[in-house]
């Protein structure tokens, strides 16, 4: 009977290793997949719109800076109408009468001003370069997640199906009375275990294509 029980438990740890080994998660993995779901969650992502508008805003700025230079300058007129005689204050000139003055300082403050904004605009870019190879690595992350959690959960299936079959087995046996009862026993056990950690291994992959979705904003059925 002892030798009947270890028999019945290798051979259950042989079903499992060889349906392991025939499973890996690297055939499901699809890169262009993968690339189209970054691809969503760029055009999704909140943080994504938020620096985009910040890169605008600073060229806009820079624009500005560039384009004021002028500021530095104005330009003012008088207009001393030919008929007009004031004995207290006698004027030389009449008619129109132009001038310009130039803001030394804020002449100067100009190549400052233009290189500020240079460097605002420089962030804004280094701010949306590294924005997106964070949301890539996160996607990637979650991708490769949730490919893991959809292949142990089929490796757990198939286990399950193997001990189903091997506990029919075992237990038409017991009924003909050609089996033991502590083998009996064991395999119901072993049949219970698999039957939970399948359980489990759908809260996982539920789990893992929740967090994915949450960075597509979508289900990942209506993605083709």
């Amino acid at each position: 009977m002892f030798k009947s029980c270890i028999a019945l438990l290798i051979l259950v740890a042989f079903c499992n290793t060889k349906t392991s080994a025939q499973e890996s998660m690297i055939p499901d993995v699809s890169y262009t997949y993968l690339e189209k779901l970054i691809n969503i969650a760029k055009e999704y992502y909140p943080t994504v719109k938020n620096y985009q508008n910040q890169k605008n805003i600073a060229e806009i700025n820079l624009k500005k800076a560039q384009y004021s230079w002028f500021d530095a300058f104005s330009f003012s007129y008088l207009y001393q109408p030919k008929t007009t005689i004031d004995i207290s204050k006698p004027t030389f000139f009449n008619g129109y009468q132009a001038g310009f003055t130039l803001s030394v300082g804020a002449l100067i403050q100009k190549p400052l001003l233009i290189k500020q904004a240079k460097q605002e605009n420089q962030i804004a870019d280094n701010n949306i370069l590294e924005n997106d190879i964070a949301i890539t690595n996160e996607v990637k992350q979650k991708y490769f997640n949730y490919i893991q959690a959809l292949t142990i959960l089929r490796v757990q299936t198939i286990s399950v199906q193997d001990a189903e079959s091997m506990f029919k087995s075992i237990q038409y046996k017991f009924e003909k009375g050609e089996e033991n009862f502590q083998n009996y026993s064991q395999a119901s056990i072993n049949l219970f275990n698999l039957k939970q950690g399948k359980i489990n291994y759908e809260g996982a992959l539920l789990k893992a294509k929740s967090d994915l979705e949450s960075l597509l904003g979508e289900k990942l059925e209506n993605i083709n």
